[in-house]
């Protein structure tokens, strides 16, 4: 398809992960486009983080139902961040730990955790006089 031809709603939504450590799902808040931005960084520990998320609408929402529908968009996100996908994280982190498993295969849906595990092995691999190069390829997965 011809990138002109391209169809806005497929290009405003959805779930992109930029590496290493951040990711923008866009969503429809009170009747606006908007994006929640996830900045993850590492903690004081190889069991801890912090993310940083930042809740954005394109535009002011116009009335207080607007308003009030971006609201519960925003505390939609906050619970599946928060009860179900770090929740299931800290889960599969502690059962790591346990050593029973020598590797864990990710899910074919699972697109963003394989590119970011794609490019870790591609970037600590490169030396560094390397790297510029790395990231002048177009980053497709191979």
């Amino acid at each position: 398809m011809d990138e002109a031809d391209w169809p806005d709603p497929a290009l405003q939504s959805g779930v992109w992960t930029i590496f290493p450590h951040i990711s923008i799902a866009g969503f429809d808040g009170g009747g606006e486009r908007g994006v929640m931005l996830s900045q993850l960084l590492p903690g004081a520990d190889v069991d801890s983080s912090i993310t940083r998320q930042y809740y954005l609408l394109q535009n002011e929402p116009s009335s207080e139902e607007a308003r009030k529908g971006a609201h519960d968009q925003f505390s939609f996100l906050e619970h599946v961040v928060a009860n179900e996908d770090y929740a299931t994280g800290i889960r599969q982190q502690n059962a790591l730990k346990a050593g029973i498993l020598k590797e864990v295969m990710f899910g074919r849906n699972e697109g963003g955790g394989q590119a970011f595990h794609h490019w870790l092995h591609r970037v600590v691999s490169t030396p560094d006089d390397e790297l510029d190069a790395l990231f002048a390829l177009p980053m497709a997965a191979e």
